[in-house]
């Protein structure tokens, strides 16, 4: 519906654009004017969209992807074609660039994993952490993924929630098929997974009969030399809900697993934070970083290493999958990735 609307409404009035204009050719003044009329009207299809197709504001950045991404780039390749001289190059730089940036966007980034090493100091083994896979279908991508998480052999394997987010009638068949992923793993100090914001009543059924200890409430785990407080997902938001720090002093190696990187802004006691959440805000670009982080703490914590005043190091994974529902499913300037924590 978002896209169709989207389409149907934008594109015939950009090629009535293209229909005047070799008409009566504008002025240098006159292209702006259109320029600014065809955003407006691009802003305005998109809220139409968003209202006819019952969505939030994920369907108006889906809608505005539809406009920048296939809309216009048609719009400028017809304008570089009327265009003479300068004019004709610039509007055809622009129509090759939007292609490109879609291409990347849509069909490399999103599937372009990252192994990111990060070095902790005083880490006694090797961590792996992922963060948000968050698929509606569970294929060749997630097994990709799996089999690279094996192939580092980490000594612990963490996951920070969100792992299917499908409609109700296919989440318990996409569940049962990331549950058999979850069933090749058999790290040395076993795996750990948290509640996530996109999870259901039901998300405990991923790592049934597997190796992985899933909690839904903060529990504080033993592991030898590492002691691990798994946070509950309202906990790791507690300095921003105002709720009492979750968070207590603990023996050996302390790591806090939790959802949402927010934990961070109480400085809790720990060694090591560990987060997801953020998915690196999907698109970041040159200059300026993320436009949406989805979470309190400052942009520049929404994803990689960032040391705290308290001596902690925060590390935020960008993740593996990408939001679902009506968001656009796209990546930029914002590759999913695998962390893995070395010992320093």
């Amino acid at each position: 519906m978002i896209a169709a609307t989207t389409l149907l409404l934008l594109l015939p009035f950009s090629l009535a654009i293209l229909w005047f204009f070799r008409r009566s050719p504008p002025t240098r003044a006159g292209w702006w004017t259109w320029a600014a009329v065809w955003m407006v009207v691009a802003l305005v299809v998109a809220v139409l969209a968003m209202k006819l197709g019952n969505s939030d504001y994920f369907g108006w950045m889906q809608s505005l992807c539809w406009a920048l991404f296939a809309v216009l780039p048609v719009l400028l390749g017809g304008l570089a074609l009327l265009e003479r001289g300068r004019g004709r190059a610039f509007v055809g730089t622009g129509a090759v660039i939007l292609t490109a940036i879609s291409l990347d966007a849509f069909f490399v980034e999103p599937r372009w994993l990252e192994l990111r090493h990060v070095v902790v100091p005083g880490l006694p083994y090797r961590v792996l952490l992922v963060a948000d896979i968050q698929t509606d279908n569970v294929g060749p991508w997630e097994t990709q993924v799996f089999d690279r998480i094996l192939a580092e052999d980490a000594d612990l394997v963490l996951f920070a929630g969100d792992y299917v987010q499908a409609p109700k009638r296919i989440w318990a068949e996409q569940a049962e098929k990331l549950r058999r992923q979850m069933l090749r793993l058999h790290p040395r100090q076993g795996a750990l997974a948290v509640h996530g914001d996109v999870d259901p009543n039901a998300w405990k059924s991923i790592f049934e009969g597997t190796v992985v200890r899933a909690e839904e409430e903060t529990t504080v785990v033993s592991l030898g030399a590492v002691t691990v407080t798994m946070l509950h997902i309202d906990d790791s938001r507690a300095p921003v809900l105002g709720h009492p720090m979750p968070v207590s002093p603990q023996p050996g190696f302390h790591i806090v697993l939790g959802h949402a990187p927010d934990i961070a802004l109480g400085n809790p006691p720990a060694d090591l934070i560990v987060a997801g959440h953020t998915h690196g805000g999907q698109v970041r670009l040159p200059g300026i970083g993320p436009l949406i982080t989805m979470s309190q703490v400052p942009r520049k914590w929404a994803a990689g290493v960032n040391l705290l005043p308290n001596g902690a190091t925060l590390v935020v994974s960008r993740g593996i999958g990408m939001e679902r529902r009506d968001a656009p499913r796209l990546r930029f300037g914002c590759r999913p990735e695998l962390v893995v924590l070395e010992p320093g």
